[in-house]
């Protein structure tokens, strides 16, 4: 293929080669492209060009009444052409894939992404002289506007909300085009102009863009503060926003807030990869493949990160940003086709305006910013609200002030943490005196029950239900009973004890009974004072509700997800647990041994910070508490890079 665009066309036509023979050997070039990746054919041609093949690939269109059509976006683009967004169309049954087309820059609306899906369903049709009685597409809105072009043809078209019959086969196109097992796809193509958006509609998006990157709402917000967006008129978005951690900046936005929720614990996210140009996530394809809704996210990158056209574009377009280190780019997931249309477009645009002005609302001229409950914007009415503040929907919401959460008294050992011996194949001396000093505070708690003239099957519930806790508090948390944080007993109550109880429902729901004896004792008997401990256990609703309603399963599960989700908020919220995303990536070449003692000594110094700070007067939870403790992480941090 010639390099010049604008040189002679080497047809002989004497007109410029971009304005002659381009697009047709751009697309000979895609399919040269998909042709060898594995064992994928480029074409409903390729396909059917066996005799053999051709009659099996008939009878499974025979055999299944129901097909699935779908656009897969492709990772990788044709080097030749930067505005280019690469698509492939496929049309399977439950055994065989029937018809498959390469298609450039699909623009994202509804529309055209149905209008392909028709084509290549006819083709299908045509190839195989079979018609199915029922299509499957992913998506509600596109199966609205194919159901039209079809119904001549006496074909029902439903929506999955994903991919059943073309799984498989899309997985194994996009893993064999990207080199990693990334599902669902993502699209991030390397120019503005392969979106197919009006430009001007580009250049708003930018403008606000702009805006929100000088306004740093990451300074307010942390990755586990997100927000809630409510279009008058219109369905309800999530967004959260990224680059408290100091490294991703940006706002990813969630169509359906339930997939947001589901991330909030997922698996550290590790290496970049070079075909997507997108972070993955290894051991998270549950959590990412069971999200149900479109993700638009807005990433501001550094000038010299960009693929060189996408800097070319911006400069020639004239388009404002903020700073060399904030230049705008996309990331979709689950949109039809992997495309944007203009009303996704549109919503991202007013999300990045009025995040900033949203938080200019609380801003007070006595003291520190606060979130409003709800903000509505006066120009567009879209009302803006902290997803799970108190009153927004959810069980939890972060204190007015907060107060020091270790154990007090004469045996507390605020900060205290065991360390586990490495390459030991038991837990090693600390941590098994750590247990027996726990289990003898127990027995020493079940004979004051004693005394107290209680039955003994009562005083066996409560003895049960307070050994679980300090087998949790050493065995899981690592701390000795001295090291006692407010974080170890919401932790133990509201997500660990639901999730694994196995004495018995009843016994379960006596636990805040339990524990509220337990910690009477420890303070009357051992001197080891927990003033918050009886406000957590006297919300007996709540802890009710969490019993009720956890699911079974792994924690990579959805429903374990989702279902952890607004107590892992409520916890960031509290600033109970340290910023260990820009940690991970580091830490895991460690020993595991090592990197779990790295972990609990950086969880037990940021909670021994949190309180130094709350007792030095800084008790609101907003952002300069938060700011604090990252800058106290940091130093922490370069302290263990140190030699």
């Amino acid at each position: 293929m010639p390099a010049g665009r604008n040189a002679p066309c080497p047809c002989g036509s004497g007109r410029k080669y971009k304005n002659c023979c381009l697009h047709t050997d751009l697309e000979r070039e895609a399919e040269r492209m998909l042709a060898e990746q594995g064992d994928w054919a480029p074409s409903s041609e390729s396909l059917h060009a066996d005799p053999e093949m051709r009659e099996l690939l008939r009878a499974a269109a025979r055999k299944d009444a129901t097909w699935e059509a779908g656009a897969i976006p492709l990772p990788a683009g044709i080097r030749e052409d930067p505005e280019c967004r690469m698509v492939v169309l496929l049309v399977a049954t439950r055994d065989a894939v029937l018809a498959m087309d390469s298609l450039r820059n699909l623009p994202g609306e509804t529309e055209d992404v149905a209008s392909a899906l028709h084509g290549i369903v006819q083709e299908a049709m045509r190839r195989t002289g079979a018609r199915p009685r029922l299509l499957h597409v992913a998506h509600p809105e596109v199966a609205g506007a194919l159901a039209p072009l079809l119904r001549g043809s006496g074909i029902r078209v439903e929506a999955l909300g994903g991919f059943d019959r073309l799984h498989d086969p899309a997985r194994s196109l996009v893993e064999n085009l990207s080199g990693v097992d990334l599902w669902p796809p993502m699209s991030k193509p390397e120019t503005w102009a392969a979106w197919q958006l009006p430009e001007a509609e580009v250049a708003a998006l930018f403008r606000a863009a702009a805006e929100f990157f000088r306004a740093a709402p990451w300074c307010v917000l942390a990755d586990g503060e997100p927000l809630g967006f409510e279009p008058e008129g219109g369905a309800p978005w999530a967004g959260a926003i990224m680059g408290q951690g100091g490294e991703v900046f940006g706002l990813a936005l969630y169509a359906e807030p339930g997939d947001l929720m589901s991330l909030y614990e997922g698996p550290g996210i590790e290496d970049d990869d070079d075909a997507t140009g997108v972070r993955a996530m290894p051991g998270a394809q549950a959590v990412l493949g069971a999200m149900e809704g479109r993700v638009i996210t807005l990433l501001f990158e550094e000038a010299n990160d960009l693929p060189r056209p996408m800097r070319r574009e911006v400069a020639r377009k004239g388009w404002e940003v903020a700073s060399p280190s904030a230049y705008p780019t996309l990331v979709v997931m689950n949109t039809p086709g992997g495309g944007v249309s203009r009303a996704d477009l549109r919503v991202l645009t007013e999300a990045l305006t009025l995040v900033p002005r949203f938080l200019a609302a609380g801003e007070r001229a006595d003291g520190p910013a606060t979130l409003l409950p709800e903000w509505t914007s006066p120009e567009t009415g879209t009302v803006v609200f902290p997803l799970f503040a108190a009153g927004s929907g959810g069980p939890f919401g972060p204190p007015l002030v907060l107060e020091p959460g270790y154990a007090r008294g004469k045996a507390a050992r605020p900060g205290a943490f065991l360390v586990t011996e490495d390459g030991a194949e038991d837990p090693g001396p600390a941590v098994e005196e750590a247990y027996r000093a726990a289990i003898g505070a127990v027995n020493g708690f079940g004979s004051a029950l004693d005394r107290t003239g209680m039955g003994e099957a009562t005083i066996m519930t409560h003895v049960r239900n307070a050994a679980e806790f300090v087998r949790f508090l050493v065995s899981m948390e690592g701390v000795p009973l001295g090291g006692l944080h407010e974080r170890d007993l919401r932790s133990f109550l509201l997500d660990w004890h639901p999730r694994t109880f196995g004495g018995g429902v009843t016994q379960a729901r006596r636990m805040p009974v339990s524990l509220d004896r337990f910690f009477e004792f420890l303070e009357r008997h051992m001197g080891l004072r927990c003033p918050w401990a009886a406000d957590i256990l006297a919300d007996r609703e709540l802890i009710e509700l969490r019993l009720e309603t956890a699911p079974g399963g792994s924690l990579l599960d959805p429903e374990v997800l989702a279902w952890r989700a607004p107590f892992l908020a409520d916890m960031e919220q509290r600033l109970l647990r340290p910023h260990l995303d820009e940690v991970h990536a580091s830490w895991i070449r460690e020993e595991p041994t090592r990197a779990m003692n790295l972990v609990r000594e950086l969880t037990r110094s940021w909670l021994l910070w949190r309180d130094e700070l709350i007792e030095s007067g800084i008790r609101e939870a907003g952002g300069e508490l938060r700011g604090l403790l990252l800058e106290r992480q940091r130093e922490w941090m370069e302290a263990l890079a140190t030699p």
